[in-house]
Order: structure tokens, then sequence, then C-alpha cells
């Protein structure tokens, strides 16, 4: 008889791919007016829209948008006037982005990492241009931010001209 083999479980560690998420790094101590200075800045930050699309109007009665910034993307979902379902999640926790696309229109699927589970969201129907770009902006976003890439000094629109680069697929 041979012996058997013993076998050991595998941590979810060893097998795990994902890039730590940089907000678990430790954060050094901030004076208040360090603190002002860097909420001031985050501020401007998200005021800074890289990108934005509104779904088509007479597909959908009230017009869904989907809008990027340095931080964050923004999904607004419209049910009926002055009514909307928003959702924000941070570039960080984007696991990945997808357009479906047909001859005239499309959408896009953002899958994000909350609370340790995967989520999706989906948000269209886009004019083809606009979900093929979206998507191309928000995954060329992730992967500089996967490799610690500082984007702060750049000038908005060249930044979404970049990211959009960054993120074609040329294999399509």
């Amino acid at each position: 008889m041979q012996p058997q083999p013993t076998t050991q479980p595998i941590a979810p560690s060893q097998f795990d791919s994902h890039v730590p998420d940089p907000s678990s790094l430790p954060i050094p101590a901030l004076t208040a007016e360090e603190s002002a200075e860097a909420l001031k800045s985050a501020i401007r930050d998200s005021e800074e829209i890289m990108a934005q699309a509104s779904t088509i109007f007479p597909l959908t009665l009230f017009p869904h948008t989907l809008s990027i910034d340095r931080a964050k993307v923004t999904v607004a979902k419209r049910f009926f006037f002055r009514m909307a379902e928003t959702t924000s999640f941070r570039i960080q926790d984007i696991l990945s982005a997808s357009s479906t696309v047909g001859p005239f229109f499309g959408g896009v699927k953002i899958i994000t990492r909350v609370m340790n589970k995967e989520q999706e969201t989906e948000v269209g129907p886009f004019w083809r241009e606009d979900a093929e770009r979206m998507k191309r902006i928000i995954h060329g976003y992730v992967i500089a931010k996967q490799r610690a890439i500082d984007t702060s000094q750049l000038d908005t629109q060249h930044l979404a001209k970049l990211l959009d680069e960054i993120g074609q697929d040329n294999r399509s």
C-alpha cells in the first residue's frame, strides 16, 4: 500500500490575486490645518467631472446618468420627477468594468467590491460611443490605481484622455 498524501487547506490569502487596498495602509497623524486642507482637496477632486453620460431619452423616460470624477464613479438612476437612486463607488473598490454594445446603443456594467462581496451595477442604454468611452475611462482608472500611479498633478481633461487610452481593449 502506498501512503496517502496529506493535503493542507489553502488559505484565501495564498490565491487572492487582488491588489491590496491603499486605504488599508497606515495613515500618518495630521494637524487640524492639514486635515482641513486634505478635505478641501478631496472636495475639489470630487467636483472635477472627468466624464459623464446620460441614457437616451426616448428609451428611458427619466434618463440615468453615469459620472466619473477623480475619487469615485456615481450612478444616478431616475424613476420619476425629482426622484433618483444614487450610488457611488470609490475607484479603489471597482473590480472591473465592461460594456455591452450593439450597432447604436450600449450599456455599462460595473462590478465592485462591497463588504467582501461582489456587486454588479448596470446602467444604459447609452449611445454606443458613450458606453465604450465610459467603460474605457473606468477601466483605465482602475489600472492606474492598481499600479499606484499619482494622477493628482494632471489636468482633468488630459487625465480622462490618458485613462481612455489605457482602458482600450485592442483585441475586440
